[in-house]
């Protein structure tokens, strides 16, 4: 029996854990602790997996934890990233303000920066990340301004604040070690240094195993090293674990270059089909 990756470990841990609080979590008399921890889960598993139709699921579930238990700031935090992953700013903003205690939390501070940096705010979303790294240095306000850094322009700085964000993780943060390595990896990927991005993608790979966002990292690195057959290979097997339509995209695109039109067209209509239905 092949050994588990490190995804399928955590996967397995979170489904094991949703099954322990059941499927009873949400329903009267709610238990606040216990159905907090089952939404938490769900999210989770969704963000994991990233699956969009169980984000839509936690965001269900989320609702109905919400209804019962009025604006918890931790549930209200989670309403505020599920919120960003569907480009809702303005609703972004509303949970910030909803959440008891949220808005000037370290947590509803950061995503109040996020907001401003998604709203152009970018000299608001700096001050704030860094405001936020001199009360406590954690790894991912320090990726958050590395990120704005390299939307800057400040590539050397952003790297620099990656490998500061690295130094703050343990070792049992591996899957945010991967993380962190996938983004250093794409600043050398934007700057057309693909061996150098591909020696990153592979010591995520290392880190933690398994994992589909690394698989779509390298894939895009293997298109833009002339490497289509290969790429398109990978990309079939995310697509095959997480059918996003920008992977369907990226098929489509890498099998017009390969010179397989219909295989091309196929992949862009699945791809267009899965934009429409999202919108």
């Amino acid at each position: 029996m092949d050994q588990l990756t490190d995804f399928e470990v955590e996967l397995d841990r979170i489904d094991k854990a949703i099954d322990e609080l059941g499927s009873n979590a949400l329903s009267p008399p709610v238990d606040s602790e216990r159905a907090t921890k089952f939404v938490y889960l769900v999210y989770q598993r969704a963000s994991l997996t990233g699956n969009l139709r169980e984000l839509e699921d936690a965001e269900t579930a989320l609702n109905a934890a919400i209804k019962h238990l009025g604006p918890a700031s931790d549930l209200y935090f989670l309403k505020a990233n599920i919120d960003f992953k569907f480009h809702r700013l303005g609703a972004v903003r509303l949970d910030l303000e909803t959440g008891r205690d949220l808005r000037d939390s370290p947590q509803g501070r950061a995503l109040l920066s996020d907001l401003r940096f998604q709203e152009g705010g970018y000299d608001e979303a700096r001050k704030g990340y860094e405001a936020l790294i001199d009360e406590d240095r954690t790894w991912d306000n320090l990726a958050r301004l590395a990120y704005l850094k390299w939307k800057l322009g400040d590539t050397a700085r952003a790297d620099q604040l990656y490998l500061e964000a690295e130094d703050e993780l343990t070792a049992k943060e591996m899957r945010h070690y991967a993380w962190v390595e996938l983004q250093r990896g794409v600043l050398k990927l934007r700057s057309g240094r693909c061996e150098d991005a591909w020696t990153h993608y592979d010591r995520a790979g290392r880190a933690y195993s398994g994992h589909w966002l690394v698989d779509d990292h390298k894939a895009e690195c293997l298109g833009a090293l002339g490497k289509f057959a290969e790429a398109a290979a990978l990309y079939e097997q995310c697509v095959e674990r997480v059918p996003r339509p920008e992977f369907q995209q990226a098929l489509g695109e890498l099998y017009q270059l390969l010179g397989q039109p219909d295989r091309a067209e196929s992949w862009n209509q699945k791809a267009l089909a899965a934009y429409l239905e999202a919108s």
